[in-house]
């Protein structure tokens, strides 16, 4: 993947918030070796303030960053407030309107961010401040999109950027702020303002990185609860796995938000190199989207078993349709074939290659086996354009 969708910023955010709660203690530690010791304590207050007016639902990203622009404007005190409100009011500009996040958008929001806080802040690179992290880190992402090196890379080059600029601020004398007074006492401590910079943009580098690669795009906590109940159910089925298997169970929801409708587990037990055989996990009434499995290249596409171990599967296929299909809603145009095949525990049904498909769980969720010829998988084609699949290659 080389972006991810705005409407998914709830992700970001959350992440945001989360790193700024966690390093509370540690921010306001480090302001009060030669500060008012109470940046940690503010700048907790702020995102929290800001978690609680987006709530748990999905917001765009441009609306999140607004948002926490707004409540650090407006309800913190000190400094940082406005610095940091004006720094996320200009990524929010950047990115407003545009439907995906990719690289030349990403690189858009940081260079406006910096502008704006060297444009309010009357401070220069080298006087110990916020700046310190942020331009060196935006100097780094440019230089590698320049290069064309893919958004991954250009994020982690800005985030190994901001955690060296955060370290140099350490044999820095502050020449703004209340730390100034101090002169060259100032020196021998890291500033506060640059490490939660440094902190926010590491945030930003390594939850985007997981958006492109996983295509997973859940908070932390809908992610540790998908994971749990995929687990459950799985010791509930009595399957027994390996600690690699384990390790390797992922949950996917396949970038539609909101994986207790839409998505699935898995976990592969072979993949060779003409074989597939993989666990497939549905949540309680979880239906994983329509789509095919289509011919390409040389391949005639893909044949897929599907076994049902623990609870019960619906798949479903074109045909003389159920009229007491439950259809995620909002999406009934998504889910056009509507032929029932109701499995038990130790019932099968196997989909040809080019058959449009999907399967749904009922209230106790299930744990199937599937039998498959070894396809490229981003070859599958979903209904829901908005669907960014399961992108395993042959590769992989």
């Amino acid at each position: 993947m080389t972006s991810v969708p705005t409407n998914q910023g709830q992700v970001i955010l959350s992440a945001l918030i989360k790193v700024i709660q966690d390093n509370k203690q540690y921010l306001s530690d480090i302001d009060g070796l030669i500060g008012d010791g109470d940046h940690g304590i503010n700048m907790n207050k702020g995102f929290t303030l800001c978690q609680e007016e987006l709530g748990d639902g999905p917001c765009d990203l441009s609306h999140g960053l607004k948002t926490l622009y707004q409540v650090l404007m407006t309800k913190i005190g000190g400094s940082m407030g406005p610095l940091y409100g004006m720094l996320f009011k200009a990524m929010a500009k950047a990115c407003k309107g545009k439907e995906t996040l990719d690289a030349k958008v990403f690189g858009l929001m940081l260079l406006t961010a910096r502008d704006k806080v060297l444009d309010i802040s009357g401070a220069q690179p080298g006087d110990k401040t916020l700046l310190d992290t942020l331009i060196p880190a935006q100097e780094a992402y440019q230089a590698a999109l320049e290069a064309n090196e893919s958004f991954g890379d250009c994020l982690g080059k800005m985030s190994t950027a901001a955690e060296v600029g955060r370290d140099k601020t350490k044999d820095m004398i502050a020449k703004v702020g209340r730390s100034s007074r101090l002169g060259e006492r100032s020196r021998g401590v890291l500033d506060a303002g640059a490490t939660s910079c440094c902190l926010i943009l590491q945030t930003l580098a390594t939850t985007i990185q997981g958006m492109l690669v996983s295509g997973i795009f859940m908070n932390t906590e809908q992610l540790k609860a998908a994971q749990q109940a995929t687990q459950d159910l799985i010791r509930k089925s009595g399957l027994v796995l390996s600690k690699d298997e384990w390790s390797q169970l992922a949950v996917n929801d396949m970038g539609l938000g909101d994986i207790s409708s839409e998505g699935f587990a898995f976990v592969d037990i072979l993949r060779s190199e003409r074989l597939r055989i993989t666990v497939l996990v549905l949540l309680p009434n979880q239906t994983l989207p329509q789509h095919v499995h289509p011919p390409y290249e040389n391949e005639p596409g893909k044949e897929e078993t599907l076994r049902v171990l623990y609870g019960h599967t619906k798949v479903f296929v074109e045909g003389k349709a159920n009229p007491e299909i439950c259809l995620p809603k909002g999406k009934e145009q998504y889910y056009t074939a509507r032929r029932e095949i109701a499995l038990d525990p130790g019932d099968q049904y196997t989909v040809a290659p080019g058959i449009k498909h999907w399967f749904q769980a009922g209230p106790e969720g299930s744990v199937n086996m599937t039998f498959q010829n070894r396809v490229d998988e981003t070859k599958n084609i979903f209904d829901d354009p908005n669907s960014l699949g399961c992108p395993i290659k042959l590769t992989d």
